[in-house]
């Protein structure tokens, strides 16, 4: 999907023809920005152009495939601006696939602060003006009412929008990535996706089997040591509202609000 917060205009792309020999979020945003952006452009300009963009195997139960490449023009490099990739966790890569897309590529500036909804495979540019100046967490909870509590939510703060150079972008109110300065110049304070299709994989079914011995291995290395109380659940992290969603979606239950907006 490419989206002119200029023109206000969103158009879709076939990822495998143009992109078919790029392999990885990352890849494909260098593509974008090698092709498309000339070389006097500086990351704060509206030339510069912002690409969220997932893997392959984002979507599926492939181990470590939930990551999304946030690649740009990087306003940290000095002296000259040079083309970055931050990468974050989450929800957010899988959100997007669900919702029909491998991809988001962001070029223009807006005239006023917006946020981007996307929904099974359509997209909206909506007024952010009433979010300008709240932080991520209200954003996050803000969107997440509007779009509803499975969506979810990469925000930036008030540090984004004053184009901090190290700002960064934030999903799920926890999963982080540079490029919030670059999202600020834009006047864009938000993606907010929520997906409810489906990924379809190729190949030979028993490929998908060393999945489950992955998790097996990765599940028994987090058993306690002797002397430990009681093992690690798969998925879980030191702060009980950073990996509750992502824990239980993992295993089949419901994600609610309260899950990951508990610390509002």
């Amino acid at each position: 999907m490419r989206v002119d917060l200029s023109t206000g205009k969103i158009t879709a792309e076939d990822t495998i023809e143009k992109y078919r020999d790029t392999i990885g979020g990352t890849g494909l945003g260098y593509q974008v920005l090698w092709e498309e952006v000339a070389p006097e452009v500086k990351a704060f300009d509206p030339e510069n152009k912002i690409i969220f963009a997932t893997g392959p195997l984002a979507g599926t139960s492939a181990p470590c495939s939930g990551r999304t490449a946030i690649t740009m023009l990087w306003p940290v490099c000095w002296p000259k601006q040079l083309v970055g990739s931050g990468h974050m966790g989450g929800h957010f890569a899988a959100e997007l696939k669900y919702a029909g897309f491998d991809a988001v590529i962001i070029e223009g500036r807006a005239h006023y602060p917006v946020w981007l909804a996307i929904t099974d495979g359509k997209a909206e540019i909506r007024d952010a003006r009433r979010l300008w100046g709240q932080g991520i967490r209200r954003t996050t909870h803000e969107l997440s009412m509007e779009l509803g509590p499975e969506a979810v939510v990469a925000a930036i703060g008030p540090a984004g929008e004053n184009m901090v150079p190290m700002s960064v972008i934030i999903n799920s109110v926890s999963h982080s990535a540079a490029g919030g300065a670059v999202m600020g110049s834009k006047n864009l304070k938000a993606i907010g996706v929520r997906g409810t299709g489906s990924i379809r994989i190729g190949g030979e079914q028993r490929g998908m089997g060393k999945n489950g011995q992955v998790s097996s291995v990765a599940h028994r290395r987090q058993q306690p040591k002797r002397g430990a109380q009681q093992p690690a659940a798969l998925g879980r992290v030191l702060h009980p509202g950073i990996a509750m969603g992502c824990f239980e979606r993992a295993t089949g239950g419901s994600r609610y609000p309260a899950c990951r907006y508990r610390h509002l």
